[in-house]
């Protein structure tokens, strides 16, 4: 006699698909649920979530995403689970308005944003080089919630200054944190990258005048 997974087995073997990148097995297991326990993709947070995540991370920008609203639309009770993981799937496809967009929804709708939703959403805004909103959702995150900055916020912030060719305040600032935290090679290299693309804008600037 066979015996059908319970909602626990179900999240863990979606979870590993979604690390993987396997869409495809993922499928297999969203349609094993379809086909034998619809009421979980109806009624468990559990699967619910999971399947969020693995459709928000794998695929293409336009199935992915439309995968991942559909089952965000099927949750009656949407968690900051559920939120926090159509927020990142929207950033990894560089979706930012909709980020945005998602993340004031949350938290218009009363639910709190935690470390990770604020780690994605702060990622979004700052690889499109959005100071402003950068700024203000780093605000948000301690005044609002009284969540610390991290190192990964901070990684954030260094990627947008560098990415808008601040580089003095983007030095400014890993300066600032290396007396908190250790010498920090993810900082460094968004700091070298923003370098290295302004050196080049420069060059070519000079080429330009010079024919």
């Amino acid at each position: 006699m066979e015996v059908e997974p319970d909602s626990t087995t179900y999240s863990i073997v979606l979870g590993a698909c979604a690390s993987s990148g396997d869409l495809e097995q993922g499928r297999q297991v969203h349609e094993r649920l379809l086909q034998n326990t619809r009421d979980m993709i109806t009624s468990d947070s559990i699967v619910q979530n999971s399947l969020l995540n693995l459709y928000a991370k794998c695929g293409r920008l336009d199935e992915s995403t439309k995968n991942a609203l559909e089952i965000f639309k099927t949750i009656q009770i949407k968690d900051t689970i559920s939120w926090t993981s159509m927020i990142l799937g929207y950033a990894q496809h560089c979706q930012v308005p909709q980020s945005l967009e998602l993340f004031r929804e949350m938290i218009h709708q009363g639910l709190s944003p935690d470390y990770v939703t604020y780690t994605s959403i702060l990622h979004a805004c700052g690889h499109e080089g959005l100071f402003h909103e950068t700024l203000e959702i780093l605000r948000w995150m301690e005044r609002d919630y009284g969540i610390q900055r991290t190192l990964e916020h901070y990684h954030c912030v260094i990627d947008m200054l560098a990415r808008l060719g601040q580089l003095d305040e983007a030095e400014e600032l890993l300066k600032a944190i290396s007396y908190e935290h250790e010498s920090d090679t993810i900082a460094w290299i968004s700091l070298l990258s923003g370098l290295k693309t302004q050196l080049d804008d420069n060059f070519r600037q000079q080429m330009i005048r010079s024919s």
